[in-house]
């Protein structure tokens, strides 16, 4: 704190900086890259451990020997299936479930596509669920098992193997009296949609305008955790873990330690994004396998989308992750109903033994493995050195445009001299003053192209028919035209302003928007380290670097924001 609040210490500081600015912004680029690579190596992370000591994972011996039962439901299932070649058997599964003594209930609902697109036109959709009740409980608390079940028609796994592995385990716990939570089992229909209308449904709530759900007849306790399945046949290799949720969402770790050591236990290979723990993390292979899945979870975490069903429940603060059982063609392994069964008995019973929500373990964290972990203290760090350079190069720009000011020199009295340095005091902050004031109208008008191309789709899409187009043709021409407009703008201004002092000070405005980007880029880290540093590492390079020029070959591309005011170069 010394160093800024003293004056002298400040101005030295200033001085260091602005002498050694690019030098102090591409060393520091350079090495937040080359630290957040290098932590993928397993000397650079963590092992997971268990934070919940309550779950127990593996502590009780399996009891699942229903694979035969499984292979039935399994046979059926691909039956009924051929009987509904563009639904999905609902009742013929609401009756198993009734034979197997859940209670079960239907769910329809409707749901229409946004922006007009199919102008207006409604879809509907079923659900069914089951409840087995707590016997040893108050039914105050829950756990959901669910898939999305595919008619023949599409072109996605059918799950077939998910619903007779869903069905033989609501056999088996029902005849076990040890179970403290309900135990819903959810089959869903047109994918996220299905899950997202129950779920709004059994919350009381309405997340989307374009998906309807009827009222739930039926209710369990408040649901703690969520496992989604996804299998694509009777004998798979292993196990792939689906994690991203909503906005780069992630289920708590000690979920994900649990179904780990459980299908280490049982002698599935768990994997993250089809990729498998190296045996030797420290060998160059095993850092490049490392770095392989920690990029592969990053570039499926920036995208904001959910890997699967499972990251709706997150939105309701409900751990959930998706297990999708991979058949490979020449896979070593062959896993049935029996391994799968005895993996998914351990989750539910470590689940079972929850006295509270996961909260312990860590919420934001990478995953170069499955057994290996980079937390958001380790990340941190080294993205702040990837945007540190904004901050730099802002102070930077800022000191040059303060001394760049001109002073006002008074008449050689006693009394000028005497009240010569207020007056040029005085007279620099109102140059200040309107430097800042210059930027106002280029900083609310780039705002607004924003808001217009974020919020102008409803509208795009709307202005297309009167013009025979398509909406997604009226959408694409639209944002052209949103893109163009707002590259040509600052020529327009530029141009408009004839007294080149009073248009906007290209150093203030770079300044300003450089201490801008690095707080949203901080902001963003906080809720999706991915898309930050996607958006980090190929922005702040281009931000920090670019100065105008005179260069008739280059004012038609470069922004905007760097071309005002060329008569100070």
């Amino acid at each position: 704190m010394g160093l800024l609040s003293d004056p002298k210490n400040r101005v030295k500081f200033i001085v260091f900086v602005s002498r050694h600015c690019n030098k102090l912004c591409f060393l520091t680029y350079l090495v937040g890259l080359a630290w957040f690579i290098a932590l993928a190596y397993a000397p650079m992370n963590e092992k997971t451990y268990f934070s919940e000591n309550a779950l127990l994972p593996g502590l009780v011996d399996s009891e699942y020997s229903l694979q035969r039962a499984a292979e039935r439901f399994y046979d059926d299932a691909k039956d009924e299936s051929k009987k509904h070649p563009r639904t999905i058997p609902i009742d013929w599964i609401s009756n198993e479930m009734t034979r197997l003594g859940l209670d079960t209930y239907v769910q329809n609902y409707s749901f229409s596509y946004p922006l007009n697109i199919f102008k207006q036109q409604t879809f509907t959709g079923r659900n069914v669920y089951g409840i087995l009740r707590a016997r040893r409980a108050s039914n105050t608390e829950s756990v959901v098992m669910s898939l999305p079940l595919r008619p023949p028609e599409s072109i996605l796994n059918k799950n077939h193997a998910g619903l007779a592995l869903m069905l033989s385990m609501a056999k088996y716990m029902r005849a076990h009296t040890y179970w403290s939570k309900d135990i819903i089992f959810l089959v869903t229909e047109h994918e996220g949609i299905g899950i997202q209308a129950w779920l709004d449904s059994y919350h009381n709530t309405r997340a989307s305008t374009f998906i309807n759900g009827s009222d739930l007849l039926g209710r369990g306790g408040s649901i703690q955790a969520a496992v989604n399945l996804d299998i694509e046949d009777s004998n798979i290799d292993h196990f792939d873990l689906l994690l991203e949720g909503l906005n780069g969402q992630l289920p708590n770790l000690d979920l994900i330690n649990t179904i780990v050591r459980l299908c280490r236990k049982e002698g599935i290979v768990p994997t993250i994004h089809n990729i498998a723990q190296h045996y030797n993390l420290e060998s160059y292979e095993g850092f490049e396998q490392s770095l392989q899945t920690m990029l592969l979870m990053m570039w499926s975490q920036l995208s904001g989308s959910a890997s699967g069903n499972h990251g709706l429940f997150h939105r309701y603060h409900i751990e959930a992750v998706t297990m999708m059982g991979v058949k490979e063609k020449r896979g070593r392994n062959n896993h049935g109903f029996y391994t799968m069964g005895r993996v998914m008995e351990g989750l539910f019973r470590s689940l079972n033994n929850l006295m509270e929500r996961f909260h312990q373990s860590f919420f934001f964290y990478l995953l170069p493995s499955t057994e290996r972990y980079v937390s958001i203290g380790m990340y941190m760090p080294p993205f702040g050195l990837l945007v540190v350079g904004c901050l730099i190069k802002a102070i930077e720009l800022w000191a040059s445009y303060q001394s760049s000011q001109p002073t006002v020199e008074g008449e050689e009295t006693d009394d000028a001299v005497a009240g010569g340095d207020s007056r040029d005091q005085d007279d620099k902050k109102q140059s200040l003053s309107r430097g800042l004031l210059s930027i106002a109208p280029v900083t609310i008008i780039s705002t607004m192209f924003g808001m217009v191309a974020y919020y102008g789709a409803e509208f795009f899409i709307a202005t297309a028919s009167p013009f025979k187009m398509s909406p997604g043709e009226g959408l694409l021409y639209g944002g052209v035209a949103v893109f163009i407009t707002a590259m040509f703008y600052p020529r327009l201004l530029s141009r408009a302003d004839k007294d080149a002092s009073l248009g906007p000070n290209w150093k203030v405005l770079k300044s300003m928007t450089l201490i801008m980007e690095g707080l949203v880029l901080f902001s963003t880290s906080l809720m999706n380290i991915s898309l930050a540093t996607l958006l980090a590492v190929t922005m702040v390079p281009v931000t920090v670097w670019i100065q105008p020029t005179k260069s008739k070959n280059y004012t038609t591309i470069l922004s905007g924001e760097y071309r005002y005011e060329n008569h100070d170069m």
